[in-house]
């Protein structure tokens, strides 16, 4: 198993991709401390449930998954939020949502982990940005904005902190079959499978993702097998490519699927969080026999 004897802190861990990550770290060996908001339903050795909003708990948050766990080797900052709307149809709370969970939090818990993730003799720092913070998509300009600073974040820390063993890079996903993607299309009117089924029948690959076929490649990220990487952005684009002709047609291919949310005022989601109430079930260093973690919630416009 590739993660035997590692141990790895996940936020956002309640649903979507986060519950997609936290349930194949198990598979491969990981032991796992999650944090979300609400973690009544997941399955790992150490639950740290909160608000990533709060700062003292972004700051403490990788000490007390080591604490719970023995070391610290992995870091999957999964968690994000989401605001519609272009910024004429956002307030001063979307702005200050988006940015806390989006990037601050992100920020203080990378900023914890390196030097223990250094101590522990090395590991690596997942991020989970977007292909819409490199490419911005329409009516999304918070989301876009957040993702690209997390992108560009990501790339500083990988290229200063690279000397002290500790590796950081990122997944920016596209479109991802997630609750929080299913609640735009909900609140724009639209049943969500017929959209999530029109928007598959635009790209390359004939479907959106699917929160595993992003585990997959945050895993990759964390594991030996990416050594030799750090500051990378690594997209997952079901195929579609990046020059501005064709991300031009695939946006208007985007709008007739699913509607632009043009019209609609910017409606937060929230996905995940986290807070300091150092519940729960912790087994500082005790693997032995698990079941497969539970799921719920989670999700992202295009990834969370």
């Amino acid at each position: 198993m590739r993660f035997a004897g590692r141990c790895a802190l996940v936020t956002g861990a309640a649903g979507g991709i986060g519950a997609a990550i936290v349930a194949l770290l198990w598979a491969e060996g990981a032991a796992v401390a999650a944090t979300d908001r609400d973690t009544r339903g997941i399955t790992a050795e150490a639950l740290l449930p909160g608000d990533l909003r709060d700062r003292a708990f972004c700051d403490a948050l990788p000490g007390a998954a080591r604490e719970a766990l023995g070391t610290l080797d992995i870091v999957v900052n999964n968690a994000g939020a989401i605001t519609r709307g272009p910024v004429t149809r956002t307030g001063d709370d979307d702005f200050a949502l988006s940015m806390a969970v989006n990037v601050e939090a992100p920020f203080r818990i990378c900023r914890a982990a390196i030097p223990l993730i250094a101590a522990d003799g090395g590991g690596a720092i997942v991020n989970i940005a977007s292909c819409w913070g490199l490419r911005p998509g329409p009516n999304h300009a918070l989301y876009c904005a957040t993702k690209a600073a997390l992108a560009s974040l990501t790339q500083c820390m990988g290229l200063d902190h690279a000397g002290e063993g500790a590796r950081v890079n990122a997944v920016c996903p596209n479109e991802v079959n997630t609750p929080m993607l299913r609640s735009g299309f909900a609140r724009r009117g639209l049943d969500p499978d017929t959209a999530v089924a029109d928007l598959g029948r635009t790209v390359p690959l004939g479907r959106i993702a699917e929160p595993e076929d992003i585990a997959e490649v945050a895993l990759f990220l964390a594991s030996d097998a990416a050594r030799y990487d750090t500051g990378a952005l690594y997209e997952v684009t079901e195929g579609n490519r990046s020059d501005e002709d064709v991300r031009g047609k695939g946006r208007a291919r985007h709008r007739r699927a699913v509607g632009d949310g043009a019209g609609h005022r910017a409606a937060p989601d929230r996905g995940g969080g986290a807070g300091l109430h150092r519940a729960a079930r912790s087994r500082r260093g005790v693997r032995g026999d698990r079941g497969r973690p539970g799921r719920s919630g989670g999700g992202g416009p295009c990834d969370v």
